[in-house]
């Protein structure tokens, strides 16, 4: 109930939600560069934490900032440590992991954890020393185990990918994975919701190959699941409920990266059975991409991801590889760069980033909250999809109205009712129809006449080829 009445709460606050925010500024271009080294994460109670790298005269450092988002307040920035380059990640208890490259010449890996963001554990190097290193990517399973990769440079021809896995902050493992030419780029994800200790990973290597792996045992086996052309690999795995037998049985795996042509690749696949036949993938964008991050899933309704084209910076919300459809929830024309992403903990509602632009002498780091979804309204948000959904009252008390046109005589919508946690309640059937023309109503009930607590439901639908989910509320 407390989840529930922070959503609503939030809901209400439509124009904090939206507000972009200045909360730093760093002499640094690189304050909030790569992609994949998640520099923001959110904890259980919806508050937001953001590190980056700062140049001053005093040296290089790792400073933070935070948001409570309870008083809706950012913090004063903190030096965190010496170094530069950070990854961050929360765990399931919600203690904060930095992996970051020290000052040296050699930018050794080393780690550090925090309960409150403030206090930090004195480092901890878990690269070998003697070799140049950098790049490190981490994310956390649900046994709080820490994975971290990065790039070991061995010659001038050569580089390996290392990993490790820090636990109860000593070093557990580490080791070689594998060795290339060159390694340009790292992408990491464990299972969104602690479900599974799965690991998945990708490198970039060569001029425009990639690789995704799959461990499901630390690393003890390895296996290549996904090969593409292209760059900028992305990686988020989540799982589908389902609400009838109770149980979680496709494990979804989105993975985006840009393609030879630089358009914007998605690919999934169910992680539980894959073959050659369960990869399927769409052009997201034909346009040229120039540099991607992915969001957290919410199976079976879609995901977000951040995407920038032509020094412009868009949010946007796909339906999945099977569904030609796609929306842009928010654009940034400001000159934006170095976007990053909260991956965890996991919001089905909102995606919290943040970006870069140019401020004379310095950089700017701005802050802003989007719905991932729309409201379903009266008023349907795109036009030329081969149908459009409308509904009322929204917030609803007894009984939701909702009321879908199509174009073509013979199609016909599959409406179906998701909570928050994307379990399936439900699935309507009109109660007056037409060719082109059918109306349903929701009475807050799943399939077996249960009645639903009051809070934020999705509904989808799904049209042909096409399909598109909206928010509604029910209050009591």
């Amino acid at each position: 109930m407390k989840k529930t009445s922070i959503y609503l709460i939030l809901l209400l606050a439509t124009f904090e939600i939206h507000a972009q925010t200045l909360i730093a500024t760093s002499s640094s271009a690189d304050a909030t560069a790569n992609h994949n080294q998640r520099k923001i994460v959110r904890d259980s109670l919806d508050n937001v934490y953001v590190v980056f790298t700062d140049s001053t005269e005093q040296g290089i450092f790792i400073k933070g900032v935070w948001l409570n988002r309870e008083l809706n307040l950012w913090s004063d920035v903190t030096q965190i440590m010496n170094g530069a380059n950070p990854s961050l990640a929360i765990s399931k208890n919600g203690k904060f992991n930095l992996v970051y490259e020290s000052n040296d010449s050699l930018k050794q890996i080393c780690f550090a954890s925090s309960w409150d963001f403030l206090d930090w554990t004195t480092p901890l190097e878990i690269s070998e020393s003697g070799k140049k290193n950098h790049l490190p990517v981490c994310d956390c399973d649900s046994a709080e185990n820490l994975n971290v990769f990065w790039i070991k440079d061995l010659s001038s021809s050569s580089q390996s990918l290392m990993y490790a896995c820090i636990i109860e902050d000593t070093l557990n493992i580490r080791k070689s994975i594998t060795t290339k030419s060159v390694i340009n780029d790292i992408a990491v994800a464990n299972h969104l919701q602690n479900f599974k200790n799965d690991l998945l990973f990708s490198i970039h290597f060569a001029e425009d190959s990639l690789q995704f792996f799959w461990s499901e045992n630390n690393m003890g086996t390895i296996d290549t699941f996904f090969i593409a052309k292209g760059i900028q690999p992305c990686i988020s795995f989540n799982s589908t409920y389902d609400y009838f037998s109770s149980s979680y049985d496709d494990h979804t795996v989105k993975l985006l990266f840009i393609d030879e042509l630089q358009q914007l690749n998605e690919t999934e696949c169910v992680l539980n059975h894959y073959s050659d036949d369960s990869f399927f993938s769409k052009i997201l964008s034909p346009n040229t991409t120039d540099y991607i991050c992915i969001d957290d899933v919410l199976p079976p309704i879609g995901f977000s991801y951040l995407f920038m084209q032509n020094e412009t910076l868009f949010h946007g919300f796909s339906y999945g590889t099977l569904f030609d459809y796609y929306t842009i929830m928010d654009t940034i024309t400001s000159n934006p760069f170095n976007p990053s992403i909260a991956y965890k903990k996991f919001n089905s509602l909102y995606i919290d980033y943040i970006w870069m632009e140019k401020n004379v002498n310095d950089f700017n780091i701005f802050y802003k909250r989007d719905e991932k979804l729309k409201n379903l309204g009266l008023n349907d948000f795109k036009k030329g999809r081969e149908f459009t959904i409308t509904g009322y009252p929204n917030p609803f008390k007894k009984e939701l109205q909702i009321e879908i046109n199509v174009e073509n005589e013979s199609a016909i919508p599959i409406v179906e009712l998701f909570n928050i946690d994307s379990k399936r309640l439900t699935v309507l059937e009109p109660y007056n129809q037409t060719l082109n023309n059918f109306k349903y109503s929701w009475n807050a009930r799943t399939s077996n006449n249960q009645h639903v607590p009051a809070g934020v439901y999705f509904i989808r639908c799904t049209v042909g080829g096409k399909r598109v989910a909206r928010k509604v509320i029910y209050i009591q």
